[in-house]
């Protein structure tokens, strides 16, 4: 299993827009976050989900949960993990971890350790994502590049 690095790690700054008016984050803007955490790090890993849209390909959020630990503060920093759970030929799962800047690196170091990872992080997502082709509405395999790549961060060489 390959390890996450930091160059992995999606790194944004809480904006104005996306505050409520206790100044803490509005709960449905964590699954934006979330969503441009996965297209900053498949872009990483040298996939190009835009290109894979114009195939007429995507993968569709099938189920989320939400586990919120601390609020998220405008104008602080902060990182997400995105870690690759396991998967079938048509969906895989992930955790995302959203941690303060300065925790950053403790998270990558327990990145095998969800559990110490959660006791750290402001919120943590955990979605099982389909692959679909957009015109028959239907799922079907993900293509082998994508399996490869996810393959390499999966724990414990679980099956994709």
């Amino acid at each position: 299993m390959k390890k996450l690095s930091r160059d992995l790690v999606h790194h944004f700054e809480v904006s104005f827009d996306f505050i409520d008016a206790g100044g803490v984050v509005y709960h449905p803007k964590y699954y934006i976050l979330l969503e441009r955490a996965r297209y900053d790090y498949c872009g990483k890993l040298g996939l190009d989900l835009i290109e894979h849209f114009r195939k007429g390909f995507v993968f569709v959020v099938a189920e989320l949960a939400g586990k919120y630990r601390l609020p998220l503060r405008v104008a602080e920093p902060y990182g997400i993990l995105t870690v690759a759970e396991r998967g079938s030929s048509r969906s895989h799962r992930v955790k995302q971890y959203i941690v303060a800047k300065d925790k950053i690196d403790s998270a990558l170091e327990a990145q095998d350790k969800p559990a110490e990872i959660e006791k750290i992080a402001h919120f943590t997502g955990s979605l099982h994502l389909v692959h679909v082709d957009m015109h028959a509405m239907k799922s079907i395999p993900i293509p082998r590049n994508f399996v490869e790549t996810f393959k390499e961060y999966l724990p414990n060489k679980e099956p994709l």
